[in-house]
């Protein structure tokens, strides 16, 4: 029996590559470059509206509208992190609830694990792989996750934007539905001084995919000083 297997907005749950957590303990202030293109700060939101792509590539709106607001922040081992909540659907039931906690290290977006969910300066590295067993020895799939930068900027309804992209490819080496192809790529894309533009899933037993487009945001820019402004 296949198993039903989506594709989360971020690969926080699968990744095995971790970023080395020993240089930025007692470091205050986070690398521009990456908090440019992921804002952390109480109060920032995104409306997305969720599309179905089937295997023309034709775009259908399900009219789901989800939101993501940081609602707060929180230390965890002696790091702050912020708190981002929103319906997330179709995960979690489609309820409200934490959809994720990140912070900027040294110019990464890391999870409290450790995870990589964005790099800016490490375009074409590969941050992250998992191998999924099926039947216990067989293998179902690999999952490979890497900084791509699009050369065409990404339209939503919120405008068009240059973006980078933490892409996920997904190789099978089990069945998959008629008229899909392999492998599978999942998407989120980050676009400076705005956040997450563009989001994609799927569920391995279905040909489709599914899209989280950007139709309205706020967000605040931290700004940080830089070091002559110190001096």
């Amino acid at each position: 029996m296949r198993i039903l297997f989506a594709l989360a907005l971020t690969i926080a749950l699968f990744t095995s590559c971790k970023k080395d957590n020993n240089d930025d303990t007692n470091q205050e202030t986070p690398n521009p470059v990456t908090k440019n293109y992921f804002p952390l700060k109480i109060g920032n939101y995104w409306v997305y509206e969720q599309y179905k792509i089937d295997t023309l590539g034709v775009a259908t709106s399900t009219n789901q509208i989800d939101s993501v607001i940081i609602t707060r922040d929180t230390v965890i081992n002696n790091n702050t992190y912020f708190v981002m909540e929103g319906r997330n659907y179709p995960f979690n039931g489609g309820n409200w609830g934490i959809v994720e906690i990140s912070r900027d290290s040294s110019g990464y977006l890391v999870n409290p694990d450790g995870f990589i969910l964005l790099a800016p300066n490490r375009i074409g590295d590969t941050l992250a792989t998992r191998v999924q067993l099926y039947g216990g020895n067989d293998t179902m799939f690999i999952l490979y996750g890497y900084m791509e930068q699009p050369t065409t900027p990404v339209t939503v309804q919120a405008g068009t934007f240059d973006v980078i992209d933490f892409k996920v490819s997904t190789v099978y080496y089990q069945p998959l539905p008629p008229g899909t192809t392999n492998p599978r790529y999942s998407h989120n894309m980050f676009a400076e001084n705005v956040g997450r533009v563009l989001t994609s899933y799927f569920f391995s037993s279905s040909s489709n995919h599914f899209e989280r487009r950007l139709i309205r945001y706020h967000v605040d820019i931290v700004c940080y000083p830089t070091k002559s402004s110190i001096d």
